[in-house]
């Protein structure tokens, strides 16, 4: 029997040479085949080296690409501003990680795309092409944000100026406006904004506009309640001058608000009967941090963006992560104060659940060296989201005429590490919370559903291509009209009256109060009064409804402040 040497089959990298020898070895075989032996284990000998060559064969290095990172190279400014007519452009990103683009709404698809909307990790960096229709309305923005996890994101806003007469008015300067003392025409004015103040009482709102020309008082701003407006904030109000008489004063009063920008002044919260603020945006605010379980893989749990706030999560390098971590005030003093109340806006996302939210973003607080007991009644966000919401007003009163703290207490566990954002924590002497009005017996409600209303695709001479319904002897349809933004039909649980869209009920019975259920406090607005019964309808954000009183059996309206979303309507009939 021939003595055969083993051969040396190398290392990855030297695949072809390896295949050579195993030719040359398999050769060296044929005279072996009159063997018993060799017949009884040629079959087993063979199998296993080529195993052990496609093993070599398919063996690469995996790519080290670095720290992970989501990093916009180019263009270098986070806002870039878009002429009226419209542009395309390139976005240069570096992304380590896999990332997806956030910001991208159904209301921004109408009017820019992206693309690609979403890209795997690369060691290359990549190009993103994004193209911006013309802008014939007021102006508009996105906030478009490149996803990888909550620690590697990078921010991009698109900021584009409108024609101010498709908004129903001349874009003028403050000194042309007060020039023109024109107290029948509406006119767009643009500036900065000071002195933002609405009182206790609410029997006063407003705030002073400067631009480079000069500066005017505005006063009752119709749709003051959608934006949460600071000292230094950008905007752009409609509205016909007035003057004051008793303070001499020249004015834009009621007017409305067709876009802002939210600016780098001001701060903390804009109420002037706030006790306490804190603007996570701009810092920590003398907060601390007491990790009560941080996992050596996480490097922090909470974190301060000049962005989102204070952002807490426990899901690093696409693992979660068991945690919980404590974020303290430092000593609140109420000791003047008879009662007070904690409010915030924040931003949930990547919870297990909405109910689990309930237990893993939780608000605690304490008299100072007391034991921590949890404050209930805080309202979190309707879905997982990067969208902000009000937590409501929770009642301090057990700590007031004391010294106290607040903490905002993050949980996770290894199955799910979900992502708390908090921003605009203020304490303040009075609550603002509305109460959900009462439903009267006998009232109709719907519950939007396109599946248990029928919802028709139809037209109206007036108000143009749109959606309706009829349930119970009430017809309820909704229009394009003047909207900039396409029609969409009604979903499962809300229908969308787009910004200068049309809204019309009509009624065998005469109808003596409508209530509209809205989705968030932003798509919470005011609806215009086209024809027919002269009432419009009133937006209370703090119980998210748009409530019409009257007696008429049809009422057409228009969203002309912004987009409605409505998920349930009650009708009262006489």
């Amino acid at each position: 029997m021939p003595v055969f040497q083993a051969k040396s089959w190398g290392i990855p990298g030297d695949n072809l040479r390896n295949l050579f020898a195993f030719s040359s070895f398999m050769t060296n075989f044929t005279e072996l085949n009159s063997s018993c032996y060799f017949k009884m284990k040629l079959k087993h000998i063979l199998l296993s080296m080529a195993a052990t060559v496609v093993a070599i064969v398919g063996c690469e290095k995996t790519q080290d690409l670095g720290p992970a990172e989501v990093t916009v190279v180019s263009p270098s400014e986070t806002t870039i501003n878009v002429p009226i007519e419209g542009t395309e452009f390139t976005v240069t990103l570096k992304a380590t990680i896999d990332w997806a683009l956030q910001g991208y709404t159904e209301d921004v698809a109408s009017w820019l795309s992206v693309s690609p909307a979403s890209g795997a990790a690369s060691s290359e960096n990549q190009t993103i092409t994004v193209k911006v229709l013309a802008n014939d309305g007021a102006d508009r923005k996105a906030d478009l944000v490149f996803y990888g996890n909550v620690l590697c994101k990078a921010a991009l806003t698109v900021s584009q100026k409108g024609n101010g007469a498709a908004v129903g008015g001349e874009v003028i300067t403050v000194a042309d406006f007060i020039s023109k003392a024109d107290t029948q025409t509406e006119y767009v004015l643009h500036g900065t904004i000071s002195d933002v103040t609405k009182n206790a009482s609410g029997s006063y709102w407003g705030f002073v506009l400067k631009d480079e020309t000069g500066e005017i008082s505005c006063p009752f701003v119709e749709n003051w309640d959608e934006f949460a407006l600071k000292n230094g904030d950008v905007v752009s109000i409609k509205g016909k001058y007035s003057y004051y008489e008793k303070k001499s004063q020249h004015q834009l009063a009621n007017g409305t608000i067709i876009s802002h920008e939210a600016g780098q002044g001001g701060g903390g919260s804009t109420d002037p009967e706030a006790i306490y603020s804190a603007d996570f945006t701009a810092s920590m605010c003398n907060f601390t941090i007491d990790d009560k379980n941080k996992p050596s893989e996480v490097e922090a749990v909470w974190s301060q963006n000049s962005q989102y706030g204070m952002v807490a999560t426990a899901y690093v390098n696409s693992t979660n992560y068991a945690a919980e971590s404590w974020l303290v005030s430092p000593v609140i003093d109420l000791a003047s104060e008879s009662k007070a109340f904690l409010t915030f806006e924040h931003a949930v996302n990547f919870f297990k659940d909405l109910e689990t939210v309930k237990t893993e973003a939780v608000v605690y607080a304490r008299v100072e060296n007391g034991e921590w007991a949890e404050l209930n009644g805080v309202k979190y966000p309707s879905r997982m989201s990067w969208t902000y919401a009000s937590a409501g007003y929770l009642d301090l009163s057990a700590y007031a005429g004391k010294k106290m703290q607040i903490a905002f207490v993050y949980k996770s566990t290894e199955e799910k590490a979900g992502t708390w954002e908090i921003k605009n924590v203020s304490i303040v002497k009075e609550s603002k919370e509305s109460v959900e009005p009462e439903i009267p017996d006998g009232a109709i409600t719907w519950e939007i559903n396109n599946e248990v209303q029928t919802w028709d695709k139809i037209s109206d001479e007036t108000y143009g291509e749109g959606y309706s319904a009829t349930v119970d002897g009430i017809t309820v349809g909704f229009y394009k009209y003047n909207s900039t933004s396409g029609l969409k039909e009604p979903s499962t649980d809300q229908i969308r009256i787009y910004k200068n869209a049309a809204f019309k009920i009509s009624s065998e019975k005469t109808l003596k109060e409508v209530i509209l259920y809205s989705t968030e406090s932003k798509y919470c607005v005011g609806l215009t009064s086209l024809e027919g019964d002269a009432n419009g309808f009133t937006a209370d954000t703090g119980s998210l409804t748009v409530k019409w009183t009257g007696s008429a059996k049809e009422i057409v309206a228009a969203a002309t402040i912004a987009q409605v979303r409505v998920t349930k309507i009650v009708f009262v009939c006489e």
